[in-house]
């Protein structure tokens, strides 16, 4: 789900609002594939 949030986000860049949205949507989804034992896809948004 975080995954599919983040790339919405991604496709509406432009609103500052959105830009900070889509930042810690990226830094939540990273700390979720670490948690899930998936460190080159967390490495990967970082």
């Amino acid at each position: 789900m975080l995954r599919d949030a983040y790339r919405v986000a991604l496709n509406s860049s432009g609103d500052p609002e959105v830009r900070r949205l889509t930042m810690r949507l990226r830094r939540d989804l990273a700390g979720a594939y670490n948690a899930a034992g998936r460190p080159r896809e967390a490495d990967a948004l970082l």
